[in-house]
């Protein structure tokens, strides 16, 4: 009688099969989860970038927008913000926020009735549903859910964006991004 061997793998072959296939899965999705969480900051940076560069827009086309960007905000937080080494501690005021996250993204809400004008301004330049934060939580798991606009106390022309929960700003994303942040 001949031996007649049968077409196929053994139960043996793809048992390793399968388990070299848990083991590459083991070692790959936390490398791309870390990948996903970094193109979400970077998205988030580069949208920050872009509510900047609408700012300085707006505020190159009107004297009257320039001045109710700086009239008689008094919403500031002591904020803290990390340079290189050096963390810096200085007073931020509000001029405007607005949802980055969830629902109606759709307007710029103002820290003073002064602000009106610039923030006018700002919607119709600005294109609302891409400012959105896709970034949510920071690594201490508190949610990002708001953009802040402002400046230094010391200094109106020293305009930032940041990234904050629904009460207070949290990261510093433009200019000089905070390095938790990315």
């Amino acid at each position: 009688m001949a031996n007649v061997r049968k077409k196929g793998f053994t139960l043996v072959e793809l048992i390793v099969v399968i388990a070299i296939i848990g083991v590459l899965a083991a070692i790959l999705i936390p490398s791309m989860m870390g990948y996903i969480k970094k193109s979400r900051r970077t998205s988030d940076v580069q949208g920050a970038k872009s509510i900047f560069d609408s700012i300085t827009a707006v505020l190159a086309d009107d004297e009257d927008v320039v001045n109710s960007f700086t009239a008689n905000n008094s919403v500031s937080y002591n904020v803290s913000a990390k340079k290189g080494d050096a963390t810096e501690n200085y007073s931020f005021v509000v001029v405007c926020t607005k949802k980055g996250s969830g629902e109606n993204l759709f307007q710029w809400n103002g820290a003073s009735a002064e602000a009106e004008k610039f923030l006018k301004a700002l919607d119709a330049i600005s294109d609302s549903k891409k400012a959105r934060i896709k970034y949510a939580k920071t690594e201490s798991g508190a949610e990002l859910n708001r953009w802040f606009i402002g400046y230094r106390s010391t200094d109106p022309w020293n305009i930032e964006v940041w990234a904050g929960n629904s009460s207070v700003p949290v990261y510093r994303l433009w200019p000089d991004t905070d390095p938790d942040y990315s």
